[in-house]
């Protein structure tokens, strides 16, 4: 399963970097074997090579923060057999636009 959340900005207008995280219900994810998480602008992707567990679901979010403001996406995942996930956005900033999509 892939999380991508897309960014628009006016960084190399304002020199307003972008910094992005992923966490998990409420905790930072952590690189691993079966975790890649990627900045490549405009794109952040968190990969999970394999969902097995139920626990492996939860509430996924891509927090992105520039000097002048911030926004997030949230995706719940649920693992029961099938990968269900279910976005929605919180946009805190006209100055950065995120979106995310499923792959």
């Amino acid at each position: 399963m892939s999380l991508v959340c897309e960014f628009e900005s006016d960084e190399a207008v304002s020199g307003d970097a972008i910094r992005v995280i992923w966490m998990k219900d409420g905790v930072k994810v952590k690189p691993s074997k079966d975790i890649q998480v990627s900045w490549t602008p405009p794109e952040a992707r968190l990969t999970i090579q394999e969902l097995l567990y139920p626990d492996d679901g939860g509430l996924y979010v891509c927090k992105a923060r520039k000097n002048h403001g911030s926004v997030e996406s949230t995706s719940r995942v649920t693992v029961n057999g099938k990968i269900k996930v279910e976005t929605a956005f919180t946009y805190l900033s006209k100055s950065t636009v995120i979106e995310i999509k499923n792959r």
